[in-house]
Parts: structure tokens; C-alpha cells; sequence
């Protein structure tokens, strides 16, 4: 098992990146920077793209994780977040439920006190909360 991110870096940015060998399974999680500098429609076309452009390579199952709540999104008031966020995550659950082998995560469970570093990325206790619930609710 390994991570793969890039730090302040948009979905379309992971279109170039080489996973060697080939993953079983790929968790894509939806992200902040995405939401405040992206038209919403946009976000989404990126994510399904991702989520293609995997299946293409290879990848067997992509997950997509919900958008999580953000204490101080950049550029946009709290409320405007909120709704890009609800509105992201309520079209990426449609339209993943007609695409084979993609399937979108709602962040039912996560405990965003205690699973979280700063509202946004995953500490330790998270990440282990992440796997364990992919790995097992999927198998």
C-alpha cells in the first residue's frame, strides 16, 4: 500500500502520474483546492476524468472519497464552500453509481475532530479509519 498526492495540486495534475506496478485499488479524495478555484462542473469533469483515465491503465476499483467540510476554505465564505461541497459530493455519488468498478465514498463515519490534522488532511488515526473502512466495506 502506498499514498500519492500532490500538495496544493488539482486532479488533472495526477494524469501524469506513473503508478508502477499498476494498484489494485485506487482512493481518489476529493479535494479543497479543487472546490476554491474550479467551477463546480469542472471539479467533477476532473475527478470522472481521473477516474477513467485509471480504469484505462489498468486499476481494477476507484473509490472517490466525499469532499469534507473545511473550517477556512480559501477564497470562498463558509457557506459558499459548504454548497459547492454538498453539490459536488451529491453529483459525484450520481453519476459514479452508472460507472463499473468507481465508487463514491460518502463521509459517513469520519470523525473529523479526532481523524483530522487541520479540517482537511487525514492524521494518522484517519488514514487507518480510511483503509480499514475501504478495504473492508468493499471485499
Amino acid at each position: 500500500m502506498s499514498f500519492e498526492g500532490i500538495s496544493s495540486g488539482f486532479a488533472r495534475d495526477l494524469m501524469w502520474l506513473h503508478l508502477s506496478p499498476t494498484p489494485r485499488i485506487v482512493y481518489i479524495q476529493v479535494g479543497e483546492n479543487e472546490v476554491s478555484y474550479m467551477d463546480v462542473d469542472d471539479v467533477i469533469m476532473g475527478i470522472l476524468t481521473l477516474c477513467q483515465h485509471l480504469l484505462n491503465s489498468g486499476v481494477e476499483f476507484v473509490f472517490v472519497g466525499a469532499l469534507l467540510p473545511r473550517r477556512r476554505p480559501r477564497n470562498l465564505t463558509i457557506s459558499q464552500y459548504r454548497r459547492r461541497m454538498e453539490s459536488i459530493n451529491r453529483q459525484l455519488a450520481l453519476v459514479t453509481v452508472h460507472m463499473p468498478r468507481v465508487y463514491c465514498k460518502s463521509k459517513r463515519g469520519f470523525r473529523l475532530s479526532y481523524q483530522s490534522m487541520d479540517g482537511v488532511h487525514l492524521n494518522f488515526y484517519g488514514q487507518r479509519w480510511l483503509v480499514r473502512h475501504i478495504i473492508v466495506s468493499e471485499n
